[in-house]
């Protein structure tokens, strides 16, 4: 699974809230297929089923596609 897959399961609305980031930016975040790792921590407590080895593995697999 790649980082706009995780994205779009999970919805830009819901992400967004719950991260308390624009829209727009994590538009821009499946845009770019890719989600900063910065922000895999908060991301992973926002979402339990997302660990930061899961975004990590989703990061790499964007990187191969790529």
């Amino acid at each position: 699974m790649q980082p706009a897959e995780i994205i779009a399961a999970k919805g830009i609305a819901q992400i967004a809230e719950k991260l308390s980031f624009a829209h727009g930016t994590v538009k821009q975040w499946k845009t770019r297929n890719s989600i900063p790792p910065e922000h895999w921590p908060k991301m992973s407590r926002a979402f339990p089923d997302l660990t930061v080895e899961k975004l990590e593995a989703a990061y790499q697999a964007s990187r191969q596609a790529a």
